[in-house]
């Protein structure tokens, strides 16, 4: 049986919602981010 998405009712659930995605796409750019450091840190070491 289909069921339509649950909306959010009110400004707070919204806002919620929002975050959630913004926290993700932050959290994916930092995971990256991070794993490139790591890297270039590992070549620095193995230069030396």
């Amino acid at each position: 049986m289909f069921q339509p998405p649950i909306k959010a009712t009110n400004k707070r659930d919204r806002n919620k919602d929002a975050n959630r995605a913004s926290n993700a796409i932050k959290y994916a750019i930092h995971a990256t981010y991070a794993r490139r450091e790591k890297y270039r840190s590992s070549q620095i070491l193995a230069m030396n």
